[in-house]
């Protein structure tokens, strides 16, 4: 379908133009009287007028075929040629109200027809919501996927849409971080009953806790089964979960909210993937390190900070010291951040910060004069494509500093 669309999207235009213009064409010549030789500039103006008019209604699936002349309407090879600019046109209209109407209508007809029995409930869509959802999919078939997102102006061929196409997914159109009901989804009751997984997986971690809260207290104010609704939210808060039990008590319920941090999980993964000790000079008859560890960070955003704390506690060896050189293009801000939220990182450990942007000066003046001692790289950037960019370049400074002692 979405294979298709984009084709579609590609040869519309073109395909606009050759009707128009062969409608243009074709109702001139068979509005032209017959047995006329010639014809003055208002006559002609006008069959050109009343051609543009029937033209135009091609787009509307009128046909004006009953008032040629005798000449082109027994004419079996433009009859051929009218018909097609007439198909053209009407399907032409109406991929383009299959497309105006799009996704939205197709998931309410899902909604409206679907029988699932576990639904799960994305408000929000980003690459952790895409990549669960696609995980989920591989195991049970009567699950229903539903993606709370908001769709601005222009943004009907946007890569959400395109995913959600792809992947078939149901999007329900709406503010998910103005909710505070399930009734504001409007789902069919027949889903409501069933069983219920919610997850808040976007980085804006505040609006997860909030919008989870009032659901939370909306589900408890209708008494909905304990057993048949959980709530999953992405926050670095350790906190959060104890407050959601705080608010389970005081309506004596126990609706299930787990929460837990998606820059957390990345960074046991890149460790667990990758561990630290591969990488180091290791003395196994002393147990001891043969060198010192640093790790050199780029991006001190929520996955940076995660992989600086695990890698604290990953990369202390006896023998050796820990050191960190982290990289930044908003170094000032998030170095506060950091130090007031871990105060013991300041005075306790070797952590030093320079404010750089990829690619800058600074940037590769603090990886160069640091090359000979760094054991671990890791880019944290936030973005994909930087990241790679990123990585290629600083793979040809390792290797030209490598020729250089060579």
């Amino acid at each position: 379908m979405a294979k298709f669309r984009q084709v579609f999207d590609k040869i519309k235009i073109p395909i606009a133009i050759f009707t128009v213009l062969a409608g243009l064409t074709l109702y001139t010549i068979g509005f032209m009287p017959i047995g006329a030789e010639s014809y003055d500039s208002v006559e002609f103006f006008s069959i050109a007028f009343r051609a543009l008019f029937s033209t135009c209604r091609i787009f509307i699936m009128e046909s004006d075929f009953s008032d040629l002349n005798e000449i082109v309407s027994n004419n079996g090879f433009y009859i051929f040629l009218f018909s097609l600019v007439h198909t053209l046109g009407a399907l032409l209209t109406i991929m383009t109200i299959l497309s105006s109407i799009g996704i939205k209508f197709i998931s309410r007809l899902k909604l409206a027809l679907g029988n699932g029995e576990q639904i799960y409930i994305f408000l929000g869509f980003n690459e952790a919501s895409l990549n669960l959802i696609k995980s989920l999919k591989a195991g049970s078939k009567s699950r229903y996927y539903i993606v709370v997102e908001s769709l601005q102006d222009g943004e009907e061929d946007g890569d959400l849409l395109l995913r959600l196409r792809e992947d078939r997914f149901i999007l329900i159109d709406t503010v998910w971080q103005d909710l505070t009901t399930l009734k504001k989804l409007h789902l069919p009751k027949r889903l409501i009953n069933r069983e219920l997984h919610i997850f808040a997986l976007s980085s804006e971690e505040s609006k997860n806790a909030k919008v989870t809260l009032a659901l939370l207290k909306q589900v408890q104010n209708d008494k909905m089964g304990e057993d048949k609704v959980k709530f999953y939210v992405n926050t670095t808060d350790e906190s959060a979960e104890k407050y959601f039990e705080i608010v389970n008590k005081e309506k004596n319920t126990d609706f299930e909210v787990r929460t837990f941090s998606i820059p957390d999980l990345m960074a046991r993964q890149l460790f667990e993937t990758h561990p630290i000790h591969s990488y180091m000079p290791l003395d196994t008859e002393s147990a001891k390190a043969l060198s010192g560890f640093t790790i050199f960070l780029a991006g001190l955003g929520p996955e940076g900070v995660e992989i600086l704390r695990k890698s604290i506690y990953l990369g202390q060896f006896e023998g050796g010291n820990y050191r960190a050189i982290i990289t930044d293009g908003e170094m000032a801000k998030k170095r506060g951040y950091l130090f007031n939220k871990y105060p013991g990182l300041r005075n306790n450990y070797q952590i030093e910060t320079h404010e750089a942007e990829p690619g800058s000066e600074e940037f590769y003046g603090a990886l160069e004069s640091n090359i000979s001692t760094i054991n671990y790289i890791v880019l944290a950037l936030d973005n994909d494509k930087l990241n790679i960019d990123t990585a290629i370049e600083i793979q040809r400074l390792i290797n030209r500093s490598q020729n250089n002692k060579n």
